[in-house]
């Protein structure tokens, strides 16, 4: 698995980050942490 992180997700990242922008694309995701999640809208 960590393999995926140091290469293929560098590709994920430049393919999906156009689509889901308000994502949190972390720039070394073997060190980054969980962030809570984002409260929905109307509630």
């Amino acid at each position: 698995m960590a393999n995926f992180w140091r290469s293929t997700y560098i590709e994920v990242k430049k393919d999906l980050k156009g689509r889901y922008p308000k994502h949190y694309w972390p720039d070394d995701p073997l060190v980054a942490e969980a962030r809570a999640r984002v409260k929905l809208r109307g509630t």
